[in-house]
């Protein structure tokens, strides 16, 4: 940056800076405290002085002289004293500008300066004294500083480094899962961070201090994915995996299939990455959704959540105005990414993105008011560079059928993206890969324009293809003059016991209603037998607008459930007459608490009064949490405090007298659950209609 001629008349005759050009910039000074510090440093000297290492091996002055002529500068013949970087086999790379020079150098821990031959198209980088790039290899780790290592090496390959961070004893049990994967997952090494990592003296500089008091709470990934991506070499592996709270356990397949994969498909993804998995849900969804609290700040604009996207879509560098939303709804229609696991090769495109990633989330005003921090920056930024560098993203609609057989669309959360839970681990896709031999084609690569594909009709959850009621539901957005007291039934089933095989038989199919759906889901419907259909001629459904939305809120309800029309006397009429004239019968239910305040603790499932149904007394019911990533608790008479948004499932146990076709009559029974204070009923109106 400075005139050339500076530079040589101050390597050659050791002048002082007084006589620099005004405002000479910062790194051409230190370049040149450098130059003259190594002209004079003695033969085998370690360092020149002036030297201050930060992490492994880097220099905290991070080095950068840009040329523009067809001849370094006179202060990079250093370089003939230090060893050349090794990028693909040499230290000249064929590069498009001086801007990606920079970047290949900016991207490793070892290059200390760099030159643009713009004649030539090449880049020529010089490496810190002792660095020798992939020649290092044998001589030990290259690794983070204060991060632990395990090395499980091969001979003749390139290196595959597993990257967690965990801060807090429930997040390093995972980590530790994750660490004693390493030989099955087959991966060389694992580079563990937490907080204490990023505490020492060598990161803080970089990253605490920088940061301005977000680091910690939001932008601890960008640094990790960043820092890592520095260290290790050009063509290595990095496989990246968050320590869960959710899933927690190791990798329980070789990552090397889903690598391969990758190198398979490099022609339409060059950076061969996977950066993130693409979601059914748009961000649009997830920047208006209620069901969880923001990570961030509230934002600065909450009444109008588009405008506030548009500001910070600019704002990150997407070609966007705030003012055009029109234009900008776009990008608000756009689905979300989550990062939970990534994958990176070192390569050039890799680096813009971390490096683009890093840089945004060192703004607190890039990051405090978005409402999955770095999540949604990072889904930003991929969109921003996806048709440039010709990103691709996971897309697997074949998990998210996995996802709903294990009730994830259900019982984790009601926000809509809680069936995305089976992506936060790599695992699910690791098994879907190795399914694909007998299945199909169960993954794919999405991108540049990153849209939903259509794979599954009407898989994705867009607020144009959605009903205005399912939509609100889906965000969480309650209906006026709801009660604050809430439930809704999200699962149901209906069982009979069979006392002579000692089991439960299914009455009729299993009712589900998930929150980024427009209607209700009856499983096994189908495969009902035609005896235990007649005998359930009404089947499981939500009633609350056929009861009066306004008039049950009078009365503390949050909403009315039917749990169908029992027959049944059809169901067992070789016992009607008989010593034990009476059918058991289970009704499973999994409700939400989908209001703004939690449970009281104590409250029970009981039979309202006033109903005239003649059922033998008495009823059973009890009550286990429903959380997916605790153990479930044992069945209670009473259900504890339940915070929002938390499950419960409820067991409802009748006895239920046998009348012969003919002589029964329709009846109606009612239940709610009811608060252990005042005996007052809340949450969801259950209501069955029963020939007795």
């Amino acid at each position: 940056q400075a005139p050339q001629s500076f530079l040589k008349q101050v390597l050659r005759t050791r002048a002082p800076l007084s006589g620099a050009p005004s405002p000479l910039p910062r790194s051409a000074t230190r370049l040149l405290d450098l130059a003259r510090d190594a002209k004079v440093a003695p033969a085998g000297a370690r360092s020149p002085r002036g030297w201050r290492r930060t992490f492994v091996g880097a220099v905290v002055f991070q080095l950068r002289v840009g040329s523009a002529s067809s001849v370094c500068p006179s202060a990079l013949d250093l370089g003939q004293q230090l060893a050349v970087l090794d990028v693909g086999g040499s230290g000249n790379v064929t590069v498009k500008d001086a801007p990606e020079c920079e970047l290949i150098c900016d991207a490793d821990v070892r290059c200390r300066s760099w030159c643009f031959l713009e004649d030539a198209g090449r880049c020529h980088l010089c490496a810190l004294r002792g660095s020798r790039g992939r020649g290092s290899r044998g001589r030990g780790t290259f690794g983070v500083a204060g991060a632990q290592h395990e090395v499980r090496r091969r001979p003749g390959s390139g290196r595959t480094i597993l990257v967690s961070y965990a801060a807090g004893a429930r997040f390093r049990a995972t980590q530790d899962k994750l660490h004693d994967s390493l030989s099955i997952a087959e991966l060389d090494e694992h580079w563990r961070w937490n907080l204490e990592v990023l505490e020492l003296q060598e990161h803080r500089a970089l990253f605490l201090d920088q940061a301005k008091g977000v680091a910690t709470k939001y932008a601890w990934k960008p640094y990790v994915l960043w820092q890592s991506f520095r260290t290790a070499h050009w063509g290595d592996w990095l496989v990246y995996h968050d320590a869960s709270q959710y899933i927690r356990e190791g990798i329980s397949s070789s990552v090397r299939p889903l690598l391969r994969w990758l190198e398979k498909h490099r022609q339409d993804n060059p950076c061969e990455c996977l950066p993130a998995v693409q979601l059914r849900q748009t961000m649009q969804h997830e920047w208006q959704q209620r069901c969880t609290k923001p990570y961030s700040a509230e934002p600065y604009h909450p009444d109008d959540h588009l405008g506030e996207f548009c500001n910070l879509a600019s704002r990150v560098g997407l070609d966007v105005l705030e003012q055009d939303k029109a234009r900008c709804r776009g990008e608000w229609q756009r689905p979300m990414l989550q990062y939970a696991w990534s994958i990176w090769r070192k390569t050039p495109q890799s680096a813009r993105v971390l490096r683009d990633f890093w840089k945004s989330s060192q703004s607190p005003e890039n990051i405090v008011c978005l409402p999955l921090t770095d999540q949604t920056l990072f889904s930003l930024l991929v969109n921003k560079l996806a048709p440039e560098l010709r990103l691709h993203t996971l897309w697997a609609p074949s998990l998210y059928t996995q996802a709903w057989q294990q009730d994830l669309d259900i019982t984790v959360g009601g926000s809509g993206r809680n069936d995305a839970l089976i992506f936060k681990h790599l695992n699910f896709v690791l098994d879907a890969l190795a399914r694909e031999s007998q299945q199909g084609t169960l993954l794919h690569l999405v991108g540049p324009g990153l849209r939903h594909p259509s794979a599954v009709q009407g898989l994705v959850w867009e607020m144009g293809s959605a009903t205005p009621v399912a939509w609100a539901r889906s965000l969480c957005i309650p209906r006026p003059q709801r009660p604050y007291l809430a439930g809704r039934v999200v699962a149901a089933a209906l069982s009979r016991v069979r006392e002579e095989i000692g089991a439960m038989e299914a009455w009729g199919g299993r009712y589900k209603v998930p929150a980024g759906w427009n209607g209700q889901v009856v499983e096994g419907a189908g495969e009902t037998k035609r005896s235990h259909a007649a005998a359930l001629p009404g089947h499981m459904r939500d009633i609350t607008e056929e009861l009066g939305e306004q008039r049950l809120y009078s009365r503390g309800f949050s909403g009315a459930f039917s749990l169908g029309s029992w027959s049944p006397g059809l169901l067992a009429p070789e016992a009607i007459g008989g010593p034990a004239a009476a059918l058991s019968a289970v009704v499973e239910l999994t409700v939400l608490n989908d209001g703004a305040v939690p449970w009281p603790k104590g409250a029970a499932l009981l039979r309202l009064p006033g109903g005239n149904a003649t059922l033998l007394p008495p009823d059973a019911s009890a009550c286990t949490s429903r959380a997916f990533w605790r153990s479930r608790e044992p069945l209670k008479a009473t259900c504890g405090s339940v915070p929002p948004q938390e499950h419960v499932t409820l067991l409802l146990t009748l006895e239920l007298p046998l009348r012969a076709r003919g002589r029964c009559q329709w009846q109606v029974a009612q239940w709610a659950l009811h608060s252990p204070t005042d005996g007052k009923p809340f949450g969801v109106l259950l209501q069955a209609r029963i020939c007795l």
